[in-house]
């Protein structure tokens, strides 16, 4: 918790108009990674089970 973390997404697609970012999560799903989501909070998973992200939810949004 409290740490920046560089991530890199392949084959992503740049819209900009479009002022969130938007991350697919059946992709992450097809390449091993789990989200968990609850209580307002989704929290990311590495395919070998490491926590690396926190998202918070904000207008029907994480």
């Amino acid at each position: 918790e409290g740490m920046d973390v560089a991530l890199m997404f392949e084959n992503a697609l740049h819209v900009p108009d479009v002022s969130y970012n938007l991350v697919s999560i059946s992709k992450l799903d097809a390449l091993g990674y789990q989200v968990l989501f609850g209580k307002g909070i989704a929290k990311f998973f590495s395919p070998s089970g490491t926590h690396f992200l926190t998202g918070y939810g904000s207008d029907g949004l994480y």
